[in-house]
């Protein structure tokens, strides 16, 4: 395939997944990768425009997973600048992306930047989920040794200082990269934070129920390897979930108590993603 043949069907959704657009854009890895680039630039500057007339552009997309792919650091600071805009744009750029995924995208592609990367996650300014997001990579970061536990735990003990009543929904994501990295020595901290009422009790439920989430095995540990098998999977469930009667998928069905589901337990959806991934967000 030509460069623009491989660009043009990447450059829209379709309910098809484009395996051979994206093995020949590894094979072009040189060629394409500024055209990537410049995918990431066109929906940072053009998507206000592009959500009021909806356009199904989706280049961006495969855009991040590749430039992940390829550790195409000058990604990083465009990543960075498009998660600067509002809720409603983020919803149509990313969608579930923001939550599940965006944390491998800072992560793949960080420069070393640590000051823009931290700017970002203290600025109340910006969407809460994108922030948790950044936050998250530094998982990603630690397991790949670019940053140390030591710097983690102060970095962490610098939010838990600038947590107030109305970060709820950031409080409960600290408490979850806590957990999720393994910090028992803020277990005190996340105690206290339950006590004046800053963690979210429908996402861990109660401290008790918080202490499980230490018991599970991590997630997001690493750099994004392959496009092909870190989207395949959203494609199928996307594909699927087109054909499914919701009100059949749930007819007869025992009720589920939701409180007793570990967010690292299978969704019981059925999607077949984590809990925390799908219905428990």
């Amino acid at each position: 395939m030509k460069i623009q043949e491989i660009i043009n069907e990447l450059k829209y959704f379709n309910e098809t997944f484009p395996t051979q657009a994206i093995i020949e854009a590894r094979k072009n890895k040189q060629e394409i990768v500024e055209l990537l680039l410049d995918s990431l630039k066109y929906i940072n500057n053009n998507a206000e425009k592009m959500y009021k007339e909806n356009n199904n552009y989706y280049l961006h997309i495969y855009a991040l997973f590749l430039l992940s792919e390829f550790r195409e650091k000058r990604a990083f600071p465009i990543i960075i600048e498009i998660l600067k805009k509002d809720e409603k744009i983020l919803e149509y750029i990313f969608g579930d992306i923001l939550t599940e995924d965006v944390n491998k995208f800072i992560a793949s592609t960080f420069d070393g930047n640590m000051e823009m990367l931290c700017d970002f996650i203290e600025n109340r300014k910006y969407d809460v989920y994108a922030r948790g997001s950044a936050l998250n990579s530094f998982h990603i970061l630690l397991n790949q040794k670019v940053v140390t536990r030591k710097f983690l735990a102060q970095y962490i003990q610098k939010l838990l200082k600038t947590v107030t009543k109305d970060d709820i929904d950031f409080a409960t994501g600290i408490a979850g990269f806590i957990a999720d990295a393994n910090f028992t020595e803020f277990l005190d901290s996340v105690k206290k934070l339950y006590a004046k009422g800053f963690i979210d009790p429908i996402m861990f439920g109660d401290y008790d129920d918080y202490l499980e989430e230490f018991n599970y095995p991590a997630r997001d540990k690493e750099y994004i390897t392959d496009t092909i098998k870190e989207m395949s999977w959203w494609y199928r469930c996307n594909q699927d979930n087109n054909n499914i009667d919701i009100y059949e998928l749930f007819e007869n069905k025992p009720v589920i108590n939701l409180n007793k589901i570990g967010r690292n337990e299978s969704c019981p959806c059925g999607s077949g993603r984590k809990y925390k991934q799908c219905c428990g967000k």
